[in-house]
């Protein structure tokens, strides 16, 4: 009976270091040095020191104005810290983000999943000779839900695609529905500079919270 209650014990002492293990590589302590901002009035998403937003002033934004009807104008944008003045194009960082308000039951609620996988690829795979604006898919992009912070869900698209001179980009798209709203987020960066983007990009995603859940 001692041996029985001590193994019982053991395994219940396994099963809370596993249990913290997973709570722990779920969440995110957003380091002091990072940006807070709320978007519309509906969520709120913090950003690493190593980006900074895009402003319609800025010089960089200027030298692209020729390529406006290649970029969601309608969409937030940061980028590699610098790229504003005009410095900095060594590299390529970005994290874009579009808000869609519309009627209530438009899109699952914030904490459920729905069967929507094999619609987004379709999208994917109508794109007219495989490009998305000035950019071709290098890769079959891949679909699956992740859960943020143990409460919001959402539907994670990653591919790759081409990027300027000889250089590949990663892109991660989420689709972050509540009921009545949307939120697009796409992080990508270039894949010859994964160590130096990944560390922070990666937990972008995990400071995301809608402001009222429904």
């Amino acid at each position: 009976m001692k041996i029985e209650r001590q193994l019982k014990m053991f395994v219940f002492g396994v099963l809370l270091v596993l249990l913290s293990s997973i709570v722990s590589a779920q969440s995110f302590v957003v380091p002091t040095t990072w940006t807070y901002y709320e978007m519309n009035g509906a969520f709120s998403i913090s950003v690493p020191p190593t980006m900074e937003m895009r402003h319609d002033y800025d010089t960089y934004t200027k030298q692209i104005a020729p390529m406006k009807k290649y970029l969601a104008t309608d969409a937030v944008v940061f980028q590699q810290k610098g790229l504003s003045a005009g410095g900095n194009n060594d590299h390529y960082a970005r994290i874009i983000i579009q808000y869609t308000n519309g009627e209530k039951g438009d899109f699952p609620k914030s904490s459920k999943t729905a069967p929507l996988e094999n619609e987004i690829l379709q999208e994917f795979k109508n794109l007219p000779d495989g490009k998305i604006g000035l950019h071709k898919l290098l890769s079959e992009p891949t679909c699956r839900w992740i859960t943020i912070n143990n409460l919001t869900k959402a539907l994670v698209v990653e591919y790759r695609r081409t990027a300027g001179g000889n250089y590949t980009t990663h892109c991660s798209l989420y689709y972050l529905y509540n009921d009545s709203e949307l939120a697009e987020i796409t992080v990508s960066y270039r894949e010859q500079e994964k160590q130096l983007w990944v560390p922070d990009l990666d937990n972008v995603i995990k400071t995301f919270n809608w402001k009222k859940i429904k």
